[in-house]
């Protein structure tokens, strides 16, 4: 048998559950007793690691050596790994816990009684309301292209005709409208 070979004969290789030896470790997360009920320690927002319990084992339990997957060259590499990989600190165990649950985790600020919720649905339909604002406008600048062309059009049509009197009239009305 080659070093990168298991021993299928070997009494803990499980042929149906080749996907069962995982290297494993356990974290600590401190709490403290506070005003009759545990709560989390203020430590877990450190940034920091957090504490091994017992440190990286695989999952059959046996000393590495005996193991009949970790004493092979890969095992050894992966176990190694594993020894060398930071543990999660607080921030990251709180989003492995929230996607293993399927949660979203909502920043504090928005989760507060109410209120930056009530100021967040008023941020919302305040860009909604801008929105028809600027729809609006849009509707505004086209009625104003449409008047643009007639006035071109007028323009053209009426000073060729010599009619320049009803043209400074009818500028003269526009600026006046403009201003007021």
């Amino acid at each position: 048998m080659s070093d990168n070979e298991i021993d299928a004969y070997h009494p803990d290789f499980d042929p149906y559950m080749p996907d069962e030896h995982r290297i494993e470790d356990a974290v600590k997360v401190h709490m403290v007793f506070e005003d009759g009920r545990w709560r989390l320690d203020g430590l877990i927002q450190q940034g920091e690691p957090l504490d091994e319990v017992h440190g990286t084992q695989c999952s059959y339990e046996q000393p590495r050596e005996v193991c009949v997957i970790c004493s092979t060259p890969q095992g050894l590499a992966v176990v190694e790994a594993a020894d060398r990989a930071p543990l999660p600190n607080g921030r990251e165990l709180l989003g492995m816990l929230a996607a293993e649950f399927g949660l979203d985790l909502v920043p504090a600020g928005m989760a507060g009684p109410g209120q930056q919720i009530t100021r967040l649905s008023e941020q919302v339909q305040e860009l909604l309301d801008k929105k028809s604002e600027v729809d609006q406008l849009g509707e505004k600048l086209v009625d104003a292209f449409v008047a643009a062309v007639e006035l071109s059009t007028y323009l053209n049509v009426e000073t060729r005709r010599g009619h320049l009197h009803a043209v400074r009239t009818l500028l003269a009305r526009i600026y006046r409208k403009a201003d007021a």
